[in-house]
């Protein structure tokens, strides 16, 4: 009977920070943030090993990268973090429209239900800051130099013109 019943251990300091316990409900950690940091340890060998073996591999789904030929579902975060390039330059350098992200249709639908979840909170940031809006007729509206696709989108655009 003696044998089925588990040791507890009761510490006096931390085993991940040595700090003192303080709080009775923690018996071998100081906090949930110690707790959680020692549990982790145990799984990031794991996700490191993970990572390593699956990442640019090919999966339904993933975009493919023009410079290494490896898949990915965000590939200009890829591109700025391996080969140096802006998302700009990579979109440019793929014949892509530079407005537009290049993301996996899973990645894509993830950040649509995100954004749908938070645009009550988007708009009333947008309402707070309606003050820097421009207005119409504003001297400082259209002073920079345009792209030549962009001067081209205007033009075909039914609501505005372009001189």
């Amino acid at each position: 009977m003696l044998e089925l019943l588990r040791k507890i251990e009761i510490r006096i300091n931390c085993k991940e920070c040595g700090e003192p316990i303080k709080e009775k409900r923690f018996r071998t950690y100081c906090s949930k943030k110690c707790r959680e940091k020692f549990t982790n340890k145990k799984f990031i060998q794991k996700n490191k090993e993970w990572q390593q073996n699956n990442r640019g591999k090919y999966e339904e789904g993933k975009i493919q990268c023009i410079v290494c030929d490896k898949w990915y579902h965000q590939v200009c975060s890829h591109a700025c973090q391996v080969h140096g390039l802006s998302s700009i330059e990579y979109k440019e350098l793929a014949g892509k429209n530079r407005q537009k992200g290049i993301l996996s249709q899973e990645t894509y639908e993830v950040r649509r239900k995100k954004n749908l979840e938070t645009k009550d909170i988007v708009w009333e940031n947008l309402k707070e800051g309606k003050k820097f809006w421009f207005k119409k007729g504003d001297h400082s509206i259209g002073r920079y130099e345009r792209r030549p696709e962009t001067v081209e989108r205007l033009k075909n655009n039914k609501f505005k013109t372009i001189n």
